[in-house]
């Protein structure tokens, strides 16, 4: 039985009209040992329709559909179809450079996990979106704190900018946590890490992120309720674990959380106005 190098896992959910481009992103990888899973999460559009145009000009890239259950749901039923010594993990409206695995293999040497640099853009215009830019380069040196400290601070790992060791997963148990709305790909990093160690870089563009109006996103109030609750979760990862110092970073991590919310009506006003209005409130108080 041959060996299979990567496993490509793609949800998708009525995202036919990227999925196409997606696809050929793989297709012209210059590594060619690998499987393309492409997980159909109860799609109502062409998605079945584009997918199995790849399933017939190539065996290689494999279609299963399911019940809608979410992005969570939807990469966790490809992991356990995987076959694959590595696991890459790609959304269905972005894109991987042609060299990508043939580029992180050589940088996997010894290492458990490579992550490269990405390009954010936008799809109308294909130009950068800087502001949409964090790095994905971890600090070799504390693996574990510097994702959960930097996470959406500094730091974010697309999920397509890393090719990553399957048995780590597999000999661990460790998938994606569907009772989360959002931030359940920092927890499973901050698991990823926990278990692993080493990781290796490659400070070259082989993935790109697409902005579109179709894009995941979430109102402020439900994307911070979810990382707290996401929080919750990993301190119980870590109390099963018996690693109770990481419980010190989540704290700290928490602490800058709830701060954000405050933080847009202190610089609201100019510095002037501000000290105007903190001396007004001192004189009420004080009367």
């Amino acid at each position: 039985m041959q060996i299979i190098k990567i496993s490509i896992i793609i949800p998708s959910y009525n995202q036919a009209m990227f999925l196409d481009e997606t696809l050929d992103s793989v297709f012209l990888q210059t590594e060619k040992s690998w499987e393309c899973l492409i997980i159909d999460d109860g799609s109502t559009d062409e998605t079945a329709a584009v997918a199995h145009k790849w399933v017939i000009k190539d065996d290689r890239f494999k279609y299963f559909k399911k019940d809608n259950g979410g992005l969570s749901s939807a990469r966790n039923y490809g992991l356990k179809l995987a076959q694959g010594t590595y696991i890459q993990l790609l959304d269905s409206d972005d894109l991987l450079m042609p060299t990508k695995f043939e580029k992180q293999l050589v940088n996997l040497n010894n290492t458990d996990i490579c992550i490269c640099d990405y390009r954010p853009f936008d799809n109308e215009t294909n130009q950068d979106v800087v502001h949409r830019y964090l790095t994905p380069f971890v600090s070799p040196n504390n693996l574990v704190n510097s994702v959960i400290l930097n996470w959406e601070s500094k730091l974010s790992i697309p999920c397509h900018t890393a090719l990553f060791r399957n048995d780590i997963l597999l000999d661990n148990a460790l998938n994606f946590d569907e009772s989360l709305d959002n931030h359940e790909d920092w927890v499973f990093w901050v698991k990823y890490f926990y278990y692993s160690q080493k990781v290796s870089f490659n400070r070259e563009i082989l993935a790109e992120y697409r902005i579109h109006p179709y894009s995941m996103t979430q109102d402020y109030f439900k994307m911070k309720n979810g990382f707290l609750q996401a929080i919750r979760l990993l301190e119980e990862f870590f109390k099963n674990n018996k690693q109770p110092e990481y419980a010190r970073v989540l704290l700290k991590k928490r602490r800058e959380i709830l701060r954000r919310g405050r933080e847009p009506l202190l610089i609201k006003y100019p510095k002037r106005l501000y000290r105007k209005i903190i001396s007004k409130y001192k004189n009420v108080k004080g009367n």
